[in-house]
């Protein structure tokens, strides 16, 4: 018997095998971290989404066996700004082949269809190695919007920029807020909330100087 529920905020151990098992964890590519200290992360990271009442977690069972979930996470500012109720769903985790993936992840993912009254917008963000949760998402309806990439180098390291050139770098504070908001309002444009036509975009500039 296979049925979707929500979670408990007390259940988050009932995931910790679909977490070890997950090959996408955050920070798996810093050859820094042991895989035991990423298992732990993203692990903490879910529990602490659970703990939140405006979160919502997705659980598909099989036979009263957790086969994949997934937090969906209330995105406050977004929702204060677009005045809508807008979610981030967190990783799409499922036990299983490549095929067995998809089908689970876009059962969760149907989810959402029947609460278009509690939701208005949501988002995925997923490493582009993950291919079910890609396809999982695409046959939903999902459409790629932005590419984000991750940068790392090792620390301690020399400085980047020479000192007496053309600048100065400083720790910013408070009295900086206006300027350092008109700077983030006006250097976005291509990213996920200015492609999407529904959104206005002087609501969008707005988001990221709020942010």
């Amino acid at each position: 018997m296979e049925r979707i529920r929500i979670l408990d905020c007390e259940e988050h151990e009932k995931l910790s095998g679909l977490i070890s098992q997950y090959p996408f964890k955050p920070y798996s590519w810093n050859a820094s971290f042991s895989p035991d200290q990423v298992c732990k992360y993203l692990a903490i990271e879910i529990s602490r989404s659970m703990q939140k009442p405006e979160n919502i977690t997705l659980a598909l069972e099989n036979h009263h066996e957790i086969v994949a979930f997934s937090v969906c996470n209330k995105s406050d500012v977004e929702s204060e700004v677009f005045g809508k109720d807008v979610f981030s769903l967190g990783p799409l985790i499922s036990a299983g082949t490549y095929p067995s993936s998809v089908k689970n992840k876009k059962k969760l993912l149907r989810f959402f269809a029947g609460k278009k009254d509690t939701v208005d917008l949501i988002s995925c963000r997923v490493d582009a190695n993950d291919l079910s949760s890609i396809h999982a998402l695409a046959d939903s309806g999902f459409l790629p919007m932005e590419t984000m990439m991750t940068y790392s180098r090792r620390l301690p390291c020399t400085s980047l920029l020479h000192p007496d050139t053309f600048c100065s770098v400083r720790v910013a504070e408070k009295k900086d807020l206006p300027s350092v908001s008109a700077i983030a309002q006006c250097s976005f444009s291509l990213d996920r909330y200015h492609q999407d036509s529904r959104l206005p975009r002087d609501q969008c500039d707005r988001l990221y100087a709020r942010f």
